[in-house]
């Protein structure tokens, strides 16, 4: 099963692997609310969007889920996130 697309933008040093998709250049929308395309994220798997890892509770991105559903899509998998005001 092919891992998630994640992506090192802003020129850091982590490398992506040979086998590794490429950045497909979708929008940035993080939980952090920030827009700044640095260090390692990964892409929803349903919009399309990125995320930074260490913001979603994936680290550095060493180790990642099959499949990447971000808080928009599938909001029970991002426990942290308050929802409905709560």
């Amino acid at each position: 099963m092919a891992s998630p697309r994640r992506s090192n933008r802003g020129g850091h040093t982590k490398s992506r692997k040979k086998d590794e998709p490429e950045d497909d250049g979708g929008q940035t929308r993080c939980v952090c609310n920030q827009q700044h395309h640095e260090g390692v994220m990964i892409q929803c798997e349903t919009c399309k969007v990125w995320q930074h890892c260490p913001c979603v509770g994936l680290g550095n991105g060493e180790v990642t889920p099959d499949k990447y559903y971000c808080d928009s899509c599938r909001p029970q998998n991002h426990p942290y996130k308050v929802q409905n005001g709560m």
